[in-house]
């Protein structure tokens, strides 16, 4: 009985665990169902199959703007969709395929419209009041990779006292080009090249030797560039240069000695013609550049006049400049100018006002003006001034037995020669050489009698200072015969068919010149 009662116990305990387990896999089997149907909803397949109508839905919100939820909806359909929302015709090329997933709000047609397409390969243009959309047009093909010319081509090397042919041979197979040389190319040269393009290492490597190179077709010519260089023709070329404000000869005197071979000069036309390489040419066109500039102008006002000597102080005049007689070159002294009266001053009054004292003293007959002329000149240029006059005389020529009347003519009047430079800002260095000259006694049909005063001097001056040259005195004295021909000279007969006038004057010549700097 015992036994019996055990064994049912062990079939209860049995089955127990049985319905136990039982249940534990029925829970186990459900939970596993639960959370892979639970997986199942948030897949693409579920969404797919179970699609929400929200998540392919567009709304015009009353602002006119369009409200788009798309999940995987065809393309076509979704431009047509929001083409018809939207009250816009939508065109669609047969190309656009494809399908969009999209979530806006707030957003205008063609904001929709980028924002469908933004990752695609299509656009949209509008067309009058069609919207097209259609494939994008291909990008523009990338031009091919250009290649290096022979001069951009990079050389690195480095060459330690290595004579230049060898370097020049290096460096050309190195960039595969072929490099030439006169018998001149000579040397040895140091040079470290890193990444440098071919024509500069070839500048580098010449310019301690002063050879220069060119390029031809499909080579490098490297020589001497001096004229008597038997590739001088092959390396040179030839350039004009028109100058503009300086005369050729002095270019070509102010040129370094170095330049002249290559300069040819046409004074008729003012050019340059320069003949050499291409460096040189720059060098000798940068220098003549320096050298052509516009020059200032100077405008002289002068005053040539005669006064008595003490008529001086009332013009204002400071007589502080002179020369003694020993400072005066002996050449000067042979020209018959009085150098021992020479003096030269200066005054701070403008033209204006000597002009008014001038005319006061001629008034009461004690100054006599001359010419009063006014004339431009170049920096450095001369600057002439002739106040001339042409008197005719009738000389009684030829043998006595068959004598004739000639007629005559002499110049006389004022000339004045100056040469203005302009020195600093506002200074003027003046080369001056004033002549006058007068008839002071003639005969009738014999030839008459010229005084000439001159005087050359240079001073310096500032812009609108007036110098005054003056101590050119002179006794004049003349005598004038007039009468019957051969009978006015026998004596005694003189008084009755001749007539003798003279006169008496000391004069003393003032000029005065005012330079003015033209801005």
């Amino acid at each position: 009985m015992k036994r019996k009662k055990t064994k049912v116990l062990q079939v209860l305990f049995l089955m127990c665990f049985f319905v136990v387990f039982v249940h534990a896999n029925l829970v186990m089997a459900k939970e596993k169902d639960e959370k892979q149907l639970d997986i199942f909803r948030k897949s693409e397949e579920y969404r797919e199959m179970y699609r929400l109508p929200e998540e392919q839905k567009v709304e015009l919100t009353p602002s006119g703007r369009l409200n788009i939820n798309f999940y995987k909806i065809d393309l076509r359909k979704a431009l047509r969709e929001i083409g018809e929302k939207a009250g816009i015709t939508v065109a669609i090329d047969k190309k656009v395929t494809g399908e969009v997933t999209l979530k806006v709000r707030e957003v205008t047609f063609e904001e929709a419209l980028d924002a469908i397409l933004s990752d695609t390969n299509y656009m949209f243009r509008k067309v009058d009041n069609v919207y097209l959309v259609e494939p994008k047009l291909p990008p523009p093909k990338a031009p091919p990779e250009k290649l290096l010319s022979p001069g951009e081509r990079p050389i690195t090397n480095m060459f330690v006292d290595t004579d230049i042919r060898e370097i020049l041979r290096t460096i050309g197979a190195q960039a595969e080009v072929n490099i030439l040389y006169d018998d001149s190319v000579r040397g040895y040269v140091s040079v470290d090249l890193k990444e440098v393009p071919l024509e500069k290492a070839l500048e580098i490597i010449c310019a301690p030797g002063g050879y220069t190179f060119t390029y031809k077709e499909g080579y490098y010519l490297v020589g001497s560039p001096h004229p008597t260089s038997p590739a001088f023709q092959n390396l040179s070329k030839t350039e004009e240069i028109q100058l503009k404000y300086i005369e050729a000869q002095s270019v070509s005197s102010l040129l370094s000695d170095f330049f002249r071979p290559y300069v040819k000069i046409d004074a008729k036309r003012n050019i340059l013609l320069v003949s050499g390489p291409p460096e040189i040419i720059a060098r000798i066109k940068e220098d003549v550049q320096k050298i052509d500039q516009p020059r200032k102008q100077v405008m002289i006002e002068a005053v040539i006049t005669e006064l008595s000597k003490e008529k001086g102080k009332e013009l204002g005049v400071d007589w502080g400049w002179y020369w003694l007689p020993s400072q005066i070159a002996e050449a000067n002294k042979l020209e018959g100018v009085e150098i021992s009266n020479l003096q030269i001053g200066y005054t701070s009054r403008v033209v204006g006002e000597i002009f008014a004292n001038l005319k006061a003293l001629v008034k009461e007959g004690r100054a006599e003006i001359k010419a009063t002329p006014r004339v431009s000149a170049l920096d450095g240029e001369n600057a002439e001034i002739n106040v001339e006059r042409e008197e005719y005389y009738v000389i009684l020529a030829g043998p006595p037995e068959s004598p004739y009347l000639r007629f005559e003519t002499i110049s006389v009047g004022v000339s004045l020669n100056i040469l203005p430079r302009v020195v600093g800002e506002n200074e003027i260095m003046m080369s001056i050489s004033p002549r006058v000259s007068d008839v002071v006694q003639r005969e009738e049909r014999e030839f008459p009698t010229v005084s000439r005063r001159t005087v050359q001097t240079t001073v310096r001056v500032k812009d609108g200072q007036t110098i005054i040259i003056g101590g050119l005195l002179q006794n004049i004295e003349r005598q004038l015969s007039s009468g019957v021909p051969f009978l006015r000279k026998i004596p005694i007969l003189d008084l009755f068919f001749g007539r003798k006038t003279s006169s008496s004057q000391e004069t003393e010549l003032v000029v005065f010149i005012t330079p003015h700097i033209v801005q």
